[in-house]
């Protein structure tokens, strides 16, 4: 039996992780596995994540398995004239490989999807009861707003697919001991205990951050995590760190929100977690209808 799975979550939270994972243990089981990818571009082009899932198709270079559809490729796209035509031969086409061999196809990212792609994996994901494929799906949800195509489209994939929603959630205290312990089985249990508690003032349970705080403070000469011949040992945690990919991604979130957005939220930031209307209000110099309009914006795009 066919399903889709879901798998929704902030940027650093495991999507990508549990999708390669997933990848390596149908390969391990002889599944057959096609990837699929969107990309973070200004406009992603019609049908560009089914593009990508069927350029990975052609490297497996099986003469068992059944030929693309023509239309499946950069060369024949100007020539799709009929949506339901190539729902359809996309369709027929997965049905024929799973077929052969079980499959699993994971389409990563679909956040960044065009409309055209989430169509089509509505129409493929409603036809997989009686198939031998699993379709595996990841998105942000931090990505989401109410007027994104897939904020859309979702209800639909699950109700029509009946498949499964997953939720990932940040990692809790003992989550981070269990990273820490595996990280530096040797560090005094003492230390070990400040650095879980460091890292899960700064890292907030997000796994992406907390590894990469890890790495910045073992790279610091100063103070941070260093390797003595005893084994790992604590230097000092009078500084907070932010590395370098973490505020990459923290750029390239707020990045698109606008300054008259970004420059408020900053004095909130610097404020603290619990910010004052009155005293941001003051402080920011703006009125507070149109702080109220900002607060309004910024959870849209889940940073406040």
């Amino acid at each position: 039996h066919g399903n889709v799975v879901i798998i929704g979550g902030e940027a650093g939270i495991g999507k990508t992780t549990i999708a390669r994972y997933l990848v390596d243990q149908a390969k391990s089981a002889g599944y057959l596995t096609i990837v699929g990818h969107c990309y973070d571009l200004m406009a992603a082009s019609p049908y560009g994540l089914w593009l990508d899932l069927a350029s990975d198709y052609a490297h497996l270079n099986d003469p068992d398995l059944p030929p693309l559809p023509e239309m499946l490729t950069r060369e024949h796209l100007d020539e799709i004239t009929s949506q339901a035509a190539l729902h359809s031969d996309v369709t027929t086409f997965l049905h024929a490989v799973a077929r052969i061999r079980p499959v699993v196809v994971v389409l990563e990212d679909v956040h960044w999807a065009d409309p055209a792609s989430l169509e089509l994996l509505r129409h493929v994901s409603s036809r997989l009861r009686r198939v031998s494929m699993l379709v595996a799906v990841t998105y942000r949800v931090d990505e989401l707003t109410r007027q994104h195509p897939f904020y859309h489209q979702l209800p639909s994939i699950i109700h029509e697919s009946d498949g499964l929603r997953i939720d990932l959630r940040r990692l809790v205290i003992h989550d981070l001991d269990d990273l820490v312990r595996q990280r530096y089985e040797s560090m005094h249990e003492e230390d070990r205990s400040r650095l879980v508690q460091y890292v899960a003032d700064h890292a907030e349970g997000n796994p992406f951050f907390a590894v990469e705080l890890l790495r910045s403070l073992e790279e610091r000469e100063d103070a941070g995590i260093a390797r003595r011949e005893d084994g790992w040992t604590l230097v000092g945690l009078d500084r907070i760190v932010v590395p370098p990919l973490v505020r990459h991604v923290i750029d390239a979130r707020v990045a698109r929100l606008g300054e008259e957005t970004r420059g408020p939220l900053g004095i909130a930031a610097v404020i603290g977690h619990e910010v004052s209307i009155d005293l941001l209000a003051a402080v920011a110099g703006l009125p507070e209808s149109v702080l109220y309009e900002i607060i309004d914006r910024a959870i849209e795009w889940h940073l406040f």
